[in-house]
């Protein structure tokens, strides 16, 4: 029989290998555990999107984080081939992403949309930002929700309750934001935050909204200051190794569907599950509360300081350009965040 259909393909001009052809399988993995709202409603629609237009040929297998590699060595693992796909916080890198930390810093941006596509429009500006992730396909870049705090046990209403508190971050210039406010940062990965909190190890955590419902971190936390402070810049790139198993046209429908496309798509995520979890905090007796002015005031000024000293250390690196590229990071922001409103106004 088989060699009836072998010589049935053959008279078709199909050739067996192509006919018989496993898919290129590859493992995806990330910071975000797979109930998130990134995983649902943008990592797993666009891996979707990859199978059905390739026909099948390309599938795309999410793991969870910690699962096939450590949380803190996605960045090394992908560049090495040994994990095929995955995306992190640019601060977990070890200072291997010093341009990619400028979307750290605080007051840049309106929205988690907003703020991706700014990130990935300037890494296409740039070749020294790009430069970065010599070594790896880049994907996408993008940024979490906009970071907030949240407490345990006692409500933050000013300023200055901000002091002496004990605040887990995941790092970069997240620490420079806390140490601003005179709290003691605490470096904690976001899969070990709920186990932090609910130990009494910190009294909060420096996150978005996005991953505290996900990460079960509600269960430890009874109140938020709602007022958004910075993004978190995030990468997701692919193996050269993966990249090379790809047909021109399997990675034309990579390129096709990654880039501003996806950022703006994760960007969505998390606005929405953003909203969408406050809301159901709230119904569950979680209290959120907003800065006076005059507080408000007080955060702006603490923090002023923290983009130039990013420019000075980023100078010192040999990036004379710095001071311009978060410059151009702002005006981006501030027009990214006018497209979208241009766009919903037209809607």
């Amino acid at each position: 029989m088989k060699k009836i259909l072998f010589a049935a393909l053959a008279m078709l001009g199909v050739s067996v290998s192509t006919a018989y052809a496993a898919p290129v399988e590859l493992r995806f993995t990330s910071v975000y555990i797979d109930r998130h709202p990134v995983v649902q409603n943008a990592f797993i629609p666009w891996m979707e999107e990859i199978k059905k237009r390739t026909n099948g040929e390309v599938v795309i297998t999410y793991f969870n984080p910690g699962t096939i590699c450590p949380n803190n060595e996605m960045f090394s693992s992908v560049r090495s081939g040994a994990v095929d796909i995955a995306s992190n916080n640019t601060n977990v890198t070890n200072g291997a992403l010093l341009l990619s930390d400028a979307a750290n810093v605080p007051f840049l941006f309106q929205n988690a949309e907003s703020a991706s596509m700014s990130v990935w429009r300037i890494s296409q500006k740039y070749p020294e930002w790009a430069h970065e992730f010599d070594g790896m396909k880049m994907l996408t870049q993008y940024t979490s929700a906009l970071m907030m705090l949240h407490t345990t046990d006692e409500p933050i209403t000013k300023f200055s309750d901000i002091r002496g508190k004990k605040v887990t971050t995941v790092g970069g210039l997240d620490r420079d934001v806390l140490r601003s406010f005179k709290a003691n940062p605490i470096f904690v990965p976001l899969p070990d935050t709920y186990m932090s909190l609910s130990r009494g190890m910190a009294d909060g955590c420096y996150l978005a909204i996005a991953p505290l419902r996900s990460f079960k971190i509600t269960e430890t936390i009874k109140y938020s200051v709602a007022d958004p402070i910075a993004a978190s810049p995030m990468w997701l790139a692919m193996s050269n190794d993966a990249w090379n198993r790809l047909s021109p046209e399997q990675q034309a429908v990579f390129t096709e569907t990654t880039g501003e496309v996806l950022a703006r798509a994760i960007g969505r995520a998390l606005d929405d599950g953003s909203n969408t979890d406050a809301k159901w905090m709230e119904e569950n007796g979680h209290k959120f509360n907003y800065f006076s002015e005059e507080e408000k005031a007080k955060i702006v000024e603490a923090t002023a300081d923290i983009g130039a000293k990013w420019i000075e250390r980023a100078e010192k690196k040999g990036y004379a350009n710095a001071a311009k590229i978060l410059d151009d990071l702002r005006v981006l922001g501030r027009q990214t965040a006018a497209e979208i409103a241009q766009e919903k106004a037209g809607k």
